[in-house]
Order: C-alpha cells, then sequence, then structure tokens
C-alpha cells in the first residue's frame, strides 16, 4: 500500500534498501577512515619536515655568525642583514607548516564528525539510517583531503654566501 505522497516513486522492498544502503555507508565509512590516515600521516610528515626545516635554519645561522666573525667590523652590517633574512625565510617557512597543519586539522575534524555519524547510522535503526542517508552519502563522496603545495625537501643553503675556507 502506497501512501498519496509517495504515489508514483519507485520503491524496493525495505531489506532490499537496508542491504544497499548497508553496503553504500560501509564503502563510505571505509573510505573516510582512509582519508583519516592519510591525513593523520600528512599531518605526521609535516611535523616532521617543519622540525627539520627549523634544524637547517638554526644550523644555518650559527654557519653565518662564525664567517662573520672572522671578518669583523667590516661585514657587521652584512651578516645582520643575512640573519634577518634567514629569520624571514624561517618564520615564512614555519608560518607556511602551521597554516598547513591547521588546514589538515580542521580536515581531520570534518573527517572524524563524518565517521561518527556513518558508524551511528550504521548501528541505528533502519529508519535511521535510511533518513537523509542521501545528503550523507554525498559528503562522504566529496570528501577528500585538499593536497597542499609541495615543500621543499631539499634543504639549501639559503645565505647566498660561499664558503669561506
Amino acid at each position: 500500500e502506497r501512501s498519496q505522497e509517495h504515489r508514483g516513486h519507485q520503491t524496493v522492498p525495505m531489506d532490499e534498501a537496508v542491504q544497499e544502503y548497508q553496503e553504500k555507508l560501509q564503502t563510505a565509512l571505509q573510505k573516510v577512515i582512509k582519508e583519516q590516515q592519510e591525513a593523520e600521516m600528512l599531518n605526521a610528515n609535516l611535523r616532521e619536515q617543519r622540525t627539520s626545516w627549523k634544524n637547517h635554519m638554526q644550523n644555518e645561522k650559527k654557519y653565518i655568525h662564525t664567517k662573520f666573525k672572522k671578518l669583523k667590523t667590516m661585514l657587521e652590517r652584512e651578516e645582520k642583514n643575512i640573519v634577518q633574512m634567514l629569520d624571514n625565510e624561517e618564520e615564512t617557512i614555519l608560518n607556511s607548516f602551521v597554516s598547513v597543519e591547521d588546514e589538515v586539522a580542521q580536515h581531520s575534524q570534518i573527517v572524524k564528525d563524518l565517521i561518527s555519524e556513518l558508524e551511528h547510522r550504521l548501528q541505528g535503526s533502519t529508519v535511521g539510517m535510511l533518513q537523509d542517508v542521501h545528503s550523507v552519502m554525498e559528503r562522504s563522496k566529496n570528501l577528500s583531503l585538499k593536497k597542499q603545495k609541495a615543500f621543499l625537501k631539499e634543504q639549501k643553503k639559503v645565505s647566498g654566501i660561499p664558503d669561506l675556507k
């Protein structure tokens, strides 16, 4: 028996609909769990790169200070300029990492929320699972981690000063 509002709609038996959407929701859950794992791996990689960059910049500063001590007063002004450039470069790079990490953290929260919703639907009643299922399926399909611009993996000397041996 169809109610007046459902006349003309295609219908399927409830058990078929439940089976179909359980499979779709399970697939969606696996996709967003994988997405979360990728986000966590990216976040760990970003933290590692940030630490490496920070250490690299600290080593560059030490190098610059040592070389300029040999040149004494004549080069003190140039030393300050280059150290400032390194500070600016370090700040720019580390700020970029922080920004990307914030975006990844926000994405991770969205993924966790969606995982929670999908798990809730899978564990709840069949009516609850099917209610507004297209919306949650669409959100899980459209979910993807925005690939961030690649940071330079090779840490190079940014001072431009040749070795003074």
